[in-house]
């Protein structure tokens, strides 16, 4: 297994996209969700130190179906997101965001995570 690590403000993470979460060329703030356990609720990202856009992509059930966006970790910090390193056996690069609301109409934080992100790889190109 591997060790947890302190990740620097100035990385990046990369989040798969899933085409059903953009229209029109929009990403739409609901992409923005924690999945898991009541205990363990976060949205699942990779670390740049460990991964890229490709990969994160080649990880979705069909790749051709996704994009991949990107934000630094210390605009994230800066919203009230907890960044959080948490590699798994498969993916050193795996690392935990969370501290957003459950309920999907408060969108205030989502809204700012859109203001955030850089698209790395977008869908269909």
């Amino acid at each position: 297994m591997w060790h947890i690590e302190d990740i620097p403000n100035e990385d990046r993470l990369y989040f798969r996209v899933h085409k059903t979460f953009v229209v029109e060329g929009e990403l739409k703030p609901k992409i923005f969700q924690e999945r898991g356990d009541d205990d363990s609720r976060s949205m699942s990202m990779d670390w740049d130190q460990y991964s890229s856009p490709i990969i994160c992509i080649r990880r979705a059930r069909i790749p051709n179906d996704d994009g991949a966006i990107s934000f630094m970790v210390g605009e994230l910090r800066n919203i009230t997101l907890n960044v959080k390193h948490a590699p798994l056996e498969d993916n050193r690069s795996h690392t935990d965001v969370n501290g957003l609301p459950n309920d999907l109409k408060d969108v205030e934080l989502r809204l700012k995570m859109l203001n955030l992100f850089e698209w790395e790889i977008r869908i269909g190109l």
